[in-house]
């Protein structure tokens, strides 16, 4: 014992001041900024607020921190050449997570249900198993150029630069998302089926029903065009965007999103100066966003009637915590590791539980639930819903009279789709509201059919509608329509025009629309098309050539 006292006295202890430098900065990395840096990017997909992520982050980092340090303190211990080759080893790891999770993402999969087998994204294995031989290189190069003392020096002065980088980065990505909030504004089912004896403007909206599908089901199974008895459907519609946060903001609002400012300002700049919501104001209609992207104002409060400011607790540690050690290394992990980090979102509400309300869901199964146990209450006040169901959106778990099953298909989930839409309208007609609504059963965007090729099917949303009091046979229109003209087909609906007259385009017109398509998961870029055609006719998109990149 007293050998080891002696041993441990001469050796230089200063050379433990870079490794706790280094430990430090590998958990900063992947248990802080990781996780948040996750947070704030998709913090319109979060129903949880940045309090809660800190309560189960900050924890994860002090403890990740004492294991590094412990670790590197034994390895000490046994010897200073141990010690060296350890911090060599946490180097290597700090720089290539760093590095795979900045600049290697265009190789994974998405994490929102779809099916898909890791060997399809074999180039992400390439390029990892690259970097970690390169670096590896690398820092055997530097070692043996600077030696020991000044190698120790470049690790401890290049976590500190890099750390403070990432906290930078970090707190400029919490600012411009607004993720600094500390209420967290959600939507909740609150009067989701109180209905006006006066009138209701209704709109449903079944995620990524594409109007194609819809069009084929109509002609192959006419019972489905009895569920739409006295709607219009507008079969050559075109979209605006393909993918719901972008889309969403512009059927409210009609105001184009061309990555000239930041998409959280964007958002709350549409659905404030919305013109739909506007007039329903001046009209007294008492208004409900059913929606899980809601913009984090209080002002929303203020407008809508279901969205609340709601405390969460953490109610289980360590489920929290595998879901924030998911979130981080599905992005920042060893490619061939990511496998181990995959996760359902919907799976880590269960472990920060909200206080008072139920937080508004998409699911499919919530709102059947609901349509089939809920009772309608009457009001007096005039009522607009906003109402947005999963719908055909992915993953396909559905038969097509809504039992879960282990695998479905699209043309499937969109019969799914009818048989919700079916039960909420019958729900309506029993409650006697029906003929005194506005109806919009509408999808946000289409969803592309085709395993390989175009994503065009994006751009052919399934639309239609009825106005009030309006009693005819189903109808389909070919009239040359785009999402460009929902503010003004929205605001005569509300004047008591009917389904037939809200747009001014009538079939047989021809007319250019617009359309701005970006790859899914990277709204960063933008492509302008105009659509010279018929809706379901592909090749007639042709780009302008204008390009919207976020800057």
């Amino acid at each position: 014992m007293e050998k080891l006292k002696s041993l441990l006295e001469k050796r230089d202890k200063n050379i433990l001041i870079p490794g706790i430098f280094l430990a430090i900065a590998l958990n900063f990395l992947f248990f802080l900024y990781a996780p948040l840096e996750m947070y704030f990017i998709n913090k319109v997909d979060m129903l949880f607020g940045m309090i809660q992520v800190l309560k189960v982050v900050c924890p994860l980092f002090l403890m990740g921190f004492l294991l590094a340090g412990l670790t590197l303190f034994v390895l000490w211990i046994i010897g200073e050449r141990v010690y060296i080759l350890g911090v060599g080893v946490l180097l290597l790891s700090y720089l290539c997570t760093y590095i795979q999770g900045t600049f290697l993402l265009k190789d994974l999969p998405y994490m929102d249900g779809r099916r898909f087998g890791w060997n399809e994204y074999i180039g992400g294995r390439i390029k990892s198993v690259i970097l970690w031989i390169v670096m590896t290189g690398i820092i055997i190069m530097l070692f043996r150029i600077l030696k020991k003392q000044k190698f120790l020096t470049f690790v401890k002065i290049l976590c500190i630069c890099m750390t403070l980088m990432l906290f930078i980065t970090g707190a400029v990505l919490c600012i411009t998302t607004k993720s600094y909030h500390s209420e967290e504004i959600i939507a909740t089912h609150d009067k989701e089926f109180e209905m006006s004896s006066d009138k209701n403007f209704i709109i449903l909206v079944l995620d990524s029903v594409n109007s194609k599908t819809t069009a084929k089901l109509f002609a192959e199974h006419p019972e489905y065009k009895e569920i739409f008895t006295d709607f219009t459907y507008y079969q050559n519609m075109i979209g605006a965007y393909g993918e719901t946060q972008t889309a969403v903001p512009f059927i409210l609002s009609g105001d184009w999103y061309e990555n000239d400012e930041n998409f959280s300002e964007y958002r709350e700049n549409a659905y404030e100066n919305s013109p739909l919501f506007h007039k329903l104001e001046q009209l007294n209609y008492t208004m409900g966003l059913y929606t899980e992207e809601v913009p984090h104002e209080k002002i929303m409060m203020e407008r809508f009637n279901n969205i609340v400011d709601l405390d969460r607790t953490v109610t289980s540690f360590a489920g929290a915590a595998d879901c924030m050690i998911k979130l981080a290394g599905f992005r920042y992990g060893f490619f061939d590791l990511k496998r181990y980090f995959t996760f359902n979102l919907y799976d880590c509400y269960n472990y920060f539980t909200p206080v008072g309300h139920t937080p508004y869901m998409l699911s499919n199964e919530r709102f059947y639930d609901y349509v089939k146990e809920k009772e309608i209450e009457i009001t007096e006040e005039k009522c607009f819903k906003y109402i947005h169901i999963y719908g055909a959106h992915i993953p396909w778990v559905f038969d097509e009279n809504l039992n879960n099953i282990k695998e479905s298909d699209y043309e499937t989930m969109v019969k799914a789709s009818f048989t919700l839409a079916d039960a909420y309208l019958e729900k309506l007609k029993d409650a006697g509201v029906y003929d005194n609504s506005v109806i919009v059963i509408m999808a946000d965007h289409g969803y592309n059919t085709v395993e390989e090729g175009n994503d065009w099917d994006h751009h052919v949303p399934f639309f239609c509608v009825k106005g009030y009091n309006e009693k005819h046979d189903f109808k389909i229109s070919d009239a040359p329509v785009s999402y460009e003209d929902l503010q003004t087909a929205f605001s005569r609906l509300l004047d008591d025009y009917s389904s037939e007259d809200i747009f001014d385009y009538k079939e047989g017109d021809e007319r250019w629309r617009r359309y701005l398509f970006n790859e899914f998961g990277y709204r960063e870029h933008m492509i302008e098309y105009i659509h010279m055609g018929h809706a379901f006719d592909d090749t007639k998109f042709v780009p302008t050539g204008e390009e919207f990149d976020l800057e």
